[in-house]
């Protein structure tokens, strides 16, 4: 089973609602993640704003929401970790 799959069966079984990825740099992992609400970390992302628009109009269709936050973890713990609690996210 390879690491998406087993986040996958993770999320599935225990019914999260909620995911967060630090380092997703491509989006290559983030994207292949079947959750509701996913929370995307990284200082680089390089992630072309067409392709970030494509997969916000896939959320919406799909009743899912994805938040990249364009700084590194230790910014987003300090300045940004109350977001883990809003229930919007």
């Amino acid at each position: 089973m390879n690491r998406v799959r087993l986040i996958n069966s993770i999320i599935q079984k225990a019914n999260f609602k909620k995911y967060l990825e630090i380092g997703t740099r491509s989006g290559t992992s983030l994207y292949a993640v079947n959750c509701k609400n996913k929370i995307a970390i990284d200082p680089n992302f390089i992630i072309p704003k067409l392709e970030k628009l494509k997969r916000k109009v896939f959320d919406i269709k799909n009743g899912r929401k994805t938040h990249y936050f364009e700084m590194t973890s230790d910014d987003f713990f300090e300045k940004k970790k109350n977001s883990l609690k809003n229930s919007a996210l």
